[in-house]
C-alpha cells in the first residue's frame, strides 16, 4: 500500500488560486477540443452537446468511484488502474475532494512491425463535493492493487447549547 500526496487546503480562497488555474486550462482543452469536433462536422447546428462530451472523453477519463458515509469520516474509493501513487495527487478543500493524475506511457521500441498499440498517456480526473464539511489536515490516501482509498474524517459540528434566562420580576 502505498501513500498519496495529498494537497491540503483549509481556505480555498488562498490556496486553491492554483487548482482554479488548472481547472480554467483543462476547460479551455475541452472548449477547443469541441470546436475542432465541431469543425470536422462542417459546423452543421445541433451537435453541441455531443461534441463536448466526446471532447471530454477524449482528453479526460473518469474512473468509478465509490463515496461512503460511515458517520464520522467519509470514505472515498476509486479506481485507479496502471498509475503509480507519485502519478496522483488529490486535493482536500473542506466541502471537496479533486483527483487528478496523469500516467505518460512510452511506447516500447520493438523489433518487427507493431499492429496492435493501445498504451498511451491518459488524464483521470475526478471531483467530488462532499455531503459534509471535512478536515483536510486529517485525511489520508492510500493506493493499493489500483485502488485508491480516502478517508476523510468529518469536522465535528459544534452544537449550540440552549441556555434559557429567566427574568426576576
Amino acid at each position: 500500500m502505498s501513500n498519496v500526496l495529498i494537497k491540503k487546503i483549509k481556505d480555498p480562497t488562498i490556496g486553491g488560486h492554483s487548482l482554479f488555474e488548472e481547472l480554467e486550462n483543462l476547460f479551455a482543452q475541452i472548449r477547443e477540443r469541441a470546436y475542432s469536433l465541431f469543425q470536422q462536422r462542417g459546423g452543421s447546428e445541433g451537435g453541441d452537446l455531443d461534441d463536448w462530451l466526446r471532447a471530454e472523453r477524449d482528453l479526460l477519463w473518469t474512473p468509478p468511484a465509490d463515496l461512503i458515509d460511515k458517520g464520522d469520516e467519509l470514505r472515498l474509493r476509486l479506481a485507479a488502474p496502471g498509475f503509480e501513487a507519485n502519478e496522483i495527487e488529490v486535493t482536500a478543500l473542506p466541502g471537496t475532494i479533486v483527483v487528478r493524475a496523469e500516467s505518460k506511457q512510452e511506447r516500447e521500441q520493438q523489433e518487427g512491425e507493431v499492429l496492435v498499440s493501445e498504451f498511451s498517456s491518459r488524464k483521470l480526473y475526478r471531483r467530488f463535493d462532499l455531503p459534509a464539511p471535512i478536515d483536510p489536515e486529517k485525511m489520508t490516501a492510500k493506493l493499493e492493487k489500483g485502488v485508491l482509498r480516502i478517508a476523510a474524517p468529518k469536522v465535528e459540528q459544534i452544537q449550540a447549547k440552549s441556555i434559557s434566562v429567566t427574568s426576576s420580576g
